[in-house]
């Protein structure tokens, strides 16, 4: 299994920043591995992330859930860009799973599908990171779920605006940012 390359950050995402990584994964491989916990392992190690260094006893060190918190919320935000963005499957198509794991594997057999790129951009600003997926898809407004007690869907971004200090989405350019503040050392 190979791992997750970095590439140079491009010049278009902002140059006041600090320090930054780049990454550009197919829709294919999101579906395949484990590409936020990947992603966030690296990142954690460029940017020595407060927490991240007790993975392997995380009850000695209390930021950790703030390291797999991060995890969550890129995992989340690079499933809605494969699903909704890359795959253009609507909230409105969803029923049983099977036939949404049917749905998924359909589109996944199309190289169209399969190849569209997902950017994940992580840069510090100050004490903050800051996390950027943008996708190749156009925009898809999610559809409420009838009973949000009883929803197997769409509480994920709701869920990633607790859990991060900042999101933005930015619609017209399939763009979300996620800030949290104080997590580097």
């Amino acid at each position: 299994r190979s791992t997750l390359h970095r590439r140079a950050a491009q010049s278009a995402w902002g140059s006041s920043w600090g320090p930054r990584v780049f990454y550009r994964i197919s829709t294919a491989t999101i579906y395949h591995r484990d590409v936020a916990f990947e992603v966030m392992d690296q990142v954690a190690k460029v940017f020595a992330l407060v927490g991240s260094h007790s993975a392997s006893d995380p009850e000695l060190d209390e930021t950790y859930e703030t390291y797999e918190t991060m995890v969550f919320c890129l995992h989340e935000i690079l499933a809605n860009a494969a699903f909704h963005g890359n795959l253009g499957l609507s909230s409105a198509k969803r029923g049983e799973f099977f036939d949404i794991s049917q749905k998924i594997s359909e589109r996944l057999a199309v190289p169209f599908y399969a190849r569209r790129a997902v950017d994940i951009l992580v840069h510090t600003q100050a004490s903050a990171l800051q996390l950027h997926v943008q996708d190749q898809g156009t925009w898809i407004t999610p559809v409420p779920p009838l009973d949000p007690n009883q929803a197997t869907f769409g509480r994920g971004v709701a869920m990633v605006r607790q859990a991060c200090d900042h999101l933005t989405i930015r619609k017209d350019r399939s763009l979300v940012s996620m800030t949290f503040d104080g997590v580097l050392a």
